[in-house]
């Protein structure tokens, strides 16, 4: 089965589907199904004869006022929704690192020792806290620490205590 990639819709009796429509095409083939897409040149895409050797032609939905897509993103666009249909799933995490992760508690005791650890310095006046200690939790909140992560921020702040008593 072929599969002819073009921005110019023909017209001529073939199904027309976008990439996503294509995919779930070729997910009803059996496994030993010789499957080609066929991509056009840079310059001038397919030609007539091109299309006429193939089963179906895959339009990508774009800006009706430039509708052809250079060679590369039409390729990118295929090969994306081709590997979305064989794992959807993408694992979040970083490389070579397994992460703790940590509870609402251990937030709220970073966020007290945070306090702490600001009026200990003199960074924080007790008595007029205004909106910092809200945006180091805004802050925290969005940064999805990890138990490692909350460790270093713990050491940072004793070492900061520490370091503010001794003067």
């Amino acid at each position: 089965y072929t599969f002819a990639m073009s921005a110019r819709l023909r017209h001529l009796h073939m199904p027309v589907m976008n990439p996503r429509e294509a995919v779930t095409q070729l997910e009803k083939f059996d496994d030993d199904t010789h499957i080609a897409i066929v991509f056009g040149r840079e310059h001038s895409g397919l030609s007539n004869d091109e299309i006429d050797r193939c089963q179906y032609l895959v339009n990508i939905p774009a800006n009706p006022d430039y509708s052809s897509l250079n060679l590369a993103a039409a390729v990118q666009v295929v090969a994306y929704e081709l590997r979305m249909s064989f794992q959807p799933n993408i694992d979040f995490g970083r490389i070579g690192e397994e992460r703790e992760a940590i509870t609402s508690e251990d937030l709220a005791h970073l966020y007290d020792h945070f306090e702490r650890s600001l009026t200990t310095i003199g960074f924080l006046d007790p008595e007029n806290p205004r909106n910092l200690l809200r945006r180091i939790r805004r802050l925290f909140n969005r940064a999805d620490m990890d138990r490692n992560e909350l460790q270093i921020m713990h050491g940072i702040l004793r070492a900061a205590e520490t370091k503010a008593r001794k003067e």
